[in-house]
Protein backbone atom coordinates (compact mmCIF):
# COMPACT_ATOMS: atom_id res chain seq x y z
CA UNK A 1 0.00 0.00 0.00
CA UNK A 2 2.91 2.80 0.71
CA UNK A 3 4.49 2.04 -1.78
CA UNK A 4 1.65 2.74 -4.35
CA UNK A 5 1.00 6.35 -2.01
CA UNK A 6 4.69 7.13 -2.68
CA UNK A 7 4.29 6.56 -6.43
CA UNK A 8 2.80 10.01 -7.49
CA UNK A 9 5.47 11.71 -5.24
CA UNK A 10 7.98 10.13 -7.12
CA UNK A 11 6.56 11.03 -10.57
CA UNK A 12 6.15 14.38 -9.85
CA UNK A 13 9.92 14.79 -9.07
CA UNK A 14 10.82 13.11 -12.00
CA UNK A 15 9.02 15.09 -14.16
CA UNK A 16 9.05 18.43 -12.73
CA UNK A 17 12.42 19.35 -14.36
CA UNK A 18 10.43 19.31 -17.63
CA UNK A 19 8.33 22.46 -16.47
CA UNK A 20 10.90 24.29 -15.05
CA UNK A 21 11.77 27.82 -17.07
CA UNK A 22 14.82 27.29 -19.31
CA UNK A 23 18.24 28.78 -17.57
CA UNK A 24 18.13 31.15 -20.52
CA UNK A 25 14.60 33.14 -19.60
CA UNK A 26 15.65 35.81 -17.26
CA UNK A 27 18.55 36.76 -19.63
CA UNK A 28 15.32 37.09 -22.46
CA UNK A 29 13.43 39.00 -20.46
CA UNK A 30 15.93 41.73 -19.58
CA UNK A 31 17.02 41.75 -23.13
CA UNK A 32 13.28 42.76 -23.86
CA UNK A 33 13.07 44.75 -21.34
CA UNK A 34 16.10 46.93 -22.80
CA UNK A 35 14.87 46.65 -26.22
CA UNK A 36 11.56 47.94 -26.52
CA UNK A 37 10.72 49.86 -23.16
CA UNK A 38 13.54 51.11 -21.22
CA UNK A 39 12.42 54.22 -19.25
CA UNK A 40 15.81 55.88 -19.71
CA UNK A 41 19.52 55.39 -20.57
CA UNK A 42 20.73 54.18 -16.99
CA UNK A 43 17.47 51.63 -16.78
CA UNK A 44 18.79 50.62 -20.19
CA UNK A 45 22.44 49.97 -19.06
CA UNK A 46 21.55 48.50 -16.33
CA UNK A 47 19.39 46.02 -17.85
CA UNK A 48 22.31 45.00 -20.46
CA UNK A 49 24.60 44.67 -17.85
CA UNK A 50 22.63 42.21 -15.77
CA UNK A 51 21.99 40.06 -18.73
CA UNK A 52 25.20 39.63 -19.99
CA UNK A 53 26.39 38.55 -16.38
CA UNK A 54 23.42 35.90 -16.15
CA UNK A 55 24.81 35.04 -19.96
CA UNK A 56 27.90 34.37 -19.21
CA UNK A 57 27.36 32.49 -15.95
CA UNK A 58 24.64 30.55 -18.25
CA UNK A 59 27.34 29.56 -20.58
CA UNK A 60 29.53 28.70 -17.70
CA UNK A 61 26.98 26.03 -16.44
CA UNK A 62 25.60 24.88 -19.69
CA UNK A 63 28.44 25.76 -22.45
CA UNK A 64 26.38 24.04 -25.37
CA UNK A 65 23.30 26.34 -24.46
CA UNK A 66 22.65 28.04 -27.78
CA UNK A 67 19.99 30.71 -26.47
CA UNK A 68 22.72 32.17 -23.63
CA UNK A 69 25.07 32.95 -26.69
CA UNK A 70 21.76 34.28 -28.60
CA UNK A 71 21.27 36.23 -26.01
CA UNK A 72 24.44 37.71 -24.75
CA UNK A 73 25.12 39.26 -28.47
CA UNK A 74 21.90 41.06 -28.75
CA UNK A 75 22.29 42.15 -25.30
CA UNK A 76 26.21 43.39 -25.66
CA UNK A 77 25.13 45.12 -29.02
CA UNK A 78 22.05 47.21 -26.40
CA UNK A 79 24.66 48.03 -24.34
CA UNK A 80 26.93 49.74 -27.34
CA UNK A 81 24.46 51.67 -28.08
CA UNK A 82 24.65 53.37 -25.08
CA UNK A 83 28.17 53.04 -24.51
CA UNK A 84 29.71 53.28 -27.85
CA UNK A 85 33.62 53.12 -26.89
CA UNK A 86 35.08 50.23 -27.50
CA UNK A 87 32.22 48.82 -30.11
CA UNK A 88 34.32 47.29 -32.86
CA UNK A 89 35.63 44.46 -30.19
CA UNK A 90 31.93 44.01 -29.07
CA UNK A 91 30.86 43.37 -32.71
CA UNK A 92 33.38 40.88 -32.77
CA UNK A 93 31.69 39.02 -30.02
CA UNK A 94 28.54 39.27 -31.20
CA UNK A 95 29.05 37.83 -34.57
CA UNK A 96 31.10 34.99 -32.67
CA UNK A 97 28.25 34.56 -30.48
CA UNK A 98 25.47 34.39 -33.00
CA UNK A 99 27.60 31.77 -35.51
CA UNK A 100 27.59 29.90 -32.56
CA UNK A 101 24.38 29.81 -31.49
CA UNK A 102 23.62 29.18 -34.93
CA UNK A 103 25.62 25.95 -35.13
CA UNK A 104 23.96 24.71 -32.09
CA UNK A 105 20.53 25.18 -32.88
CA UNK A 106 19.86 27.55 -36.13
CA UNK A 107 16.10 27.40 -35.34
CA UNK A 108 15.95 29.47 -32.48
CA UNK A 109 13.70 32.43 -31.83
CA UNK A 110 12.56 31.95 -35.51
CA UNK A 111 16.04 31.22 -37.21
CA UNK A 112 17.17 34.25 -34.89
CA UNK A 113 20.90 33.82 -34.81
CA UNK A 114 21.30 34.39 -38.77
CA UNK A 115 18.13 36.84 -38.59
CA UNK A 116 20.55 38.74 -36.40
CA UNK A 117 23.46 38.69 -38.32
CA UNK A 118 21.88 39.61 -41.60
CA UNK A 119 20.60 42.76 -39.73
CA UNK A 120 24.03 43.46 -37.49
CA UNK A 121 25.95 43.40 -41.36
CA UNK A 122 23.29 45.88 -42.47
CA UNK A 123 23.37 48.58 -40.00
CA UNK A 124 27.39 48.52 -39.26
CA UNK A 125 29.09 51.54 -40.74
CA UNK A 126 29.53 51.81 -44.18
CA UNK A 127 33.41 52.99 -44.13
CA UNK A 128 34.40 53.60 -40.86
CA UNK A 129 36.01 50.92 -38.85
CA UNK A 130 38.36 48.18 -39.96
CA UNK A 131 36.80 46.13 -42.58
CA UNK A 132 35.54 42.60 -40.84
CA UNK A 133 33.54 45.14 -38.61
CA UNK A 134 31.86 47.45 -41.86
CA UNK A 135 28.44 46.86 -43.63
CA UNK A 136 28.30 44.34 -46.11
CA UNK A 137 24.80 44.07 -47.75
CA UNK A 138 25.74 40.78 -49.74
CA UNK A 139 26.59 39.20 -46.31
CA UNK A 140 23.51 40.66 -44.42
CA UNK A 141 21.37 39.15 -47.52
CA UNK A 142 23.17 35.63 -47.34
CA UNK A 143 21.84 35.34 -43.96
CA UNK A 144 18.48 36.72 -44.19
CA UNK A 145 18.03 34.36 -46.45
CA UNK A 146 18.80 31.42 -44.65
CA UNK A 147 16.47 32.89 -41.99
CA UNK A 148 13.66 33.03 -44.44
CA UNK A 149 14.40 29.35 -45.75
CA UNK A 150 14.46 28.48 -41.57
CA UNK A 151 11.33 30.31 -40.73
CA UNK A 152 9.26 31.58 -43.64
CA UNK A 153 6.92 32.80 -41.29
CA UNK A 154 7.97 35.58 -39.46
CA UNK A 155 8.18 38.80 -40.34
CA UNK A 156 10.65 40.29 -39.05
CA UNK A 157 13.00 38.46 -41.87
CA UNK A 158 11.20 39.93 -44.54
CA UNK A 159 11.24 43.20 -43.27
CA UNK A 160 14.99 43.42 -42.23
CA UNK A 161 15.50 41.78 -46.19
CA UNK A 162 13.18 45.18 -47.14
CA UNK A 163 15.92 47.28 -45.35
CA UNK A 164 18.46 45.60 -47.46
CA UNK A 165 17.31 46.36 -51.02
CA UNK A 166 16.41 49.99 -50.00
CA UNK A 167 19.99 49.65 -49.17
CA UNK A 168 21.09 48.30 -52.40
CA UNK A 169 18.34 50.72 -53.98
CA UNK A 170 16.82 47.34 -55.64
CA UNK A 171 13.16 48.85 -55.46
CA UNK A 172 10.88 46.24 -56.60
CA UNK A 173 12.71 43.87 -54.68
CA UNK A 174 12.10 45.56 -50.98
CA UNK A 175 8.59 46.16 -52.05
CA UNK A 176 8.00 42.52 -52.48
CA UNK A 177 9.86 42.22 -49.07
CA UNK A 178 7.55 44.55 -47.73
CA UNK A 179 4.02 43.02 -48.97
CA UNK A 180 5.46 39.60 -47.47
CA UNK A 181 6.24 41.29 -44.23
CA UNK A 182 1.92 43.14 -44.57
CA UNK A 183 0.81 38.74 -45.48
CA UNK A 184 2.48 37.78 -42.24
CA UNK A 185 2.15 40.33 -39.43
CA UNK A 186 -1.74 39.43 -38.64
CA UNK A 187 -0.20 35.88 -37.56
CA UNK A 188 1.86 37.99 -34.94
CA UNK A 189 0.10 40.65 -32.77
CA UNK A 190 0.75 38.82 -29.56
CA UNK A 191 4.36 39.31 -30.50
CA UNK A 192 6.38 41.59 -28.15
CA UNK A 193 8.14 43.56 -31.31
CA UNK A 194 4.58 43.55 -33.12
CA UNK A 195 4.54 47.98 -32.97
CA UNK A 196 7.53 48.36 -33.28
CA UNK A 197 7.36 46.02 -36.61
CA UNK A 198 4.29 48.20 -37.29
CA UNK A 199 6.31 51.59 -37.24
CA UNK A 200 9.32 50.52 -39.42
CA UNK A 201 7.19 49.28 -42.08
CA UNK A 202 5.80 52.30 -42.18
CA UNK A 203 8.77 53.95 -42.71
CA UNK A 204 10.45 51.47 -44.90
CA UNK A 205 7.41 52.29 -47.17
CA UNK A 206 8.17 56.16 -47.26
CA UNK A 207 11.59 55.35 -48.28
CA UNK A 208 10.73 52.97 -50.81
CA UNK A 209 8.27 55.93 -52.76
CA UNK A 210 11.25 57.99 -52.39
CA UNK A 211 13.33 55.55 -54.68
CA UNK A 212 14.08 56.92 -58.19
CA UNK A 213 11.19 55.07 -60.42
CA UNK A 214 9.10 53.48 -58.12
CA UNK A 215 5.67 52.71 -59.25
CA UNK A 216 3.49 51.78 -56.70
Amino acid sequence: MRRFLLLPLFLFFVTAPLFANPSWEPIKEKVLKADINPRDRKEKLSLVKEAIQLADQCLTENPSEAPCYYYRAQATGLYYEVTIFGYQKGIRHMIQDWQKSAELDPQFDHAGPYRMLGELYTDLPKYFGTKDVRQDLDKALMYLKKAVELAPNYPTQQIDMAEVFIKNKNKNEAAEALKKAEELLPQWTQDPYYPGWQTTMRELQKRIVKLEGYKK
